[in-house]
């Protein structure tokens, strides 16, 4: 099988990733604005959701975030939230998904420009990565901006 190195890769990055998830997060990033808006859209109460945050926002000494994030990370988060509810580290899983779709659409992208080894040798870099490890909508647009190309 021609692309074994690869699939070596990916599930190694894959499990490596899920072994080294934990249970808490950090204070930075928009995760709990994440969590909240799945939250609201099991509820059924986006508009609350929308007025309490609002009040938030314009009412705090400075802005620090959007009224709501697009919508779309958090429905990605909402079966999870309505299986596990408040655990991050099951919140966690979809960047992990979406990161290891990233590395195969940039295998595929890049392995007609490069050479074989020099073309795992960058999916490498970015399998070892220890950004899987948060919350965050960045694995997902990574993937979806790779597959258009």
């Amino acid at each position: 099988m021609r692309n074994k190195p690869i699939v070596v890769i990916i599930i190694a990055s894959l499990f490596l990733g899920a072994s080294t998830l934990t249970r808490g997060h950090d204070w930075g990033d928009d995760f709990a604005s994440y969590i909240m808006q799945a939250g609201s859209i099991l509820s059924g109460r986006t508009r609350e959701f929308v007025e309490h945050n609002s009040f938030t926002i314009f009412e705090s000494s400075s802005q620090t975030g959007p009224v709501a994030y697009p919508w779309g990370y958090p429905l990605i988060l909402s079966p999870i939230y309505a299986i596990k509810g408040m655990n991050p580290l099951a919140l966690k899983l979809p960047g992990l998904c979406f990161y290891a779709g990233f590395l195969v659409c940039l295998y595929f992208l890049i392995k007609s420009r490069l050479t074989r080894s020099e073309s795992l040798l960058i999916v490498s870099l970015f399998a070892f990565n220890p950004s899987k490890q948060y919350i965050i909508t960045r694995h997902a647009f990574l993937l979806v901006r790779h597959h258009q190309q």
